[in-house]
């Protein structure tokens, strides 16, 4: 006779790693009738075929759904570039992340901006280059001082003088 007895055991032999023909033969040395372990063993077959809806797959479903869209992750990451403050408290209130991620996130985007900013930064000073505005300006204004003047060259080579570029800056 089947009991749940033989049930559980062969499902415990199982789950632990057991092959079937070694669980047969200690059930036989047992003293367990052939026939009730092959219809165990069918039971346990024709249960494992036709699984029933149990908590943990309903579990399974609820998890799933909590997780965020892909369309929130692109908005606080646009956010982030563009509006960092907003994107912030985004990340925090929409983000299901753990908390170390949430504070590494703004870290990095901190420095990636800073590091960003430097780059224009230097880029625009090279292009403005305000030393040489500045000698073209004052160049121009000892041009104009001097117009009317009949050596012109020495007036504007005189008018230079306070103003004493580094080589690179002379035209």
């Amino acid at each position: 006779m089947v009991t749940q007895e033989l049930i559980n055991y062969i499902n415990l032999q199982l789950q632990q790693g057991s092959s079937s023909s070694n669980i047969k033969q200690a059930l036989l040395n047992s003293g367990w009738q052939q026939l009730d372990i092959d219809q165990a063993f069918l039971q346990i077959q024709d249960a494992n075929s036709a699984p029933s809806p149990s908590i943990t797959d309903s579990v399974l479903i609820s998890t799933e759904v909590k997780k965020p869209s892909i369309g929130k992750t692109i908005l606080v990451f646009l956010f982030f570039i563009l509006i960092y403050p907003i994107g912030l408290v985004l990340m925090i209130i929409w983000m299901k992340w753990q908390t170390w991620v949430k504070i590494i996130v703004p870290i990095v985007m901190l420095f990636i901006a800073f590091a960003a900013w430097g780059v224009i930064s230097a880029v625009l000073l090279v292009a403005i280059n305000p030393a040489q505005q500045m000698y073209k300006a004052h160049l121009a204004d000892c041009t104009n001082q001097c117009k009317m003047n009949s050596s012109k060259s020495s007036c504007v080579a005189t008018c230079m003088k306070p103003f004493t570029p580094s080589p690179s800056l002379q035209p």
